[in-house]
């Protein structure tokens, strides 16, 4: 099999570096850290495996709580953005009946 940019690609076949990236990617590994366990270059799997690594994502993201993955600062950053967010929109909600 050949691919025009295929500098990257070492022993497997396209359709195993997929599967795999696949797999490590529904194990919520970040593509840097992907691309270390399957020695490839730096950035490659966004230009060849985009679409592997958005499918193990779906995966990941359909069979796990990934809530419970977020650190309690994030989610404290998190309902204060929808704390002000909720402000705002009733403020403005209260302006539009005071008229």
């Amino acid at each position: 099999m050949s691919f025009e940019n295929d500098c990257f690609v070492k022993s497997m076949d396209l359709s195993d570096y997929g599967f795999e990236v696949v797999r490590l990617a529904s194990l919520n590994k970040t593509p840097k850290e992907i691309e270390e366990i399957l020695g490839l270059e730096h950035y490659s799997i966004h230009k060849k495996f985009h679409a592997y690594l958005m499918m193990g994502y779906q995966q990941y993201f359909e069979t796990h709580e990934w809530n419970a993955n977020l650190t309690e600062e994030r989610r404290a950053l998190i309902w204060r953005v929808f704390g002000r967010l909720y402000k705002v929109i009733r403020k403005k909600n209260e302006q539009v009946f005071a008229i």
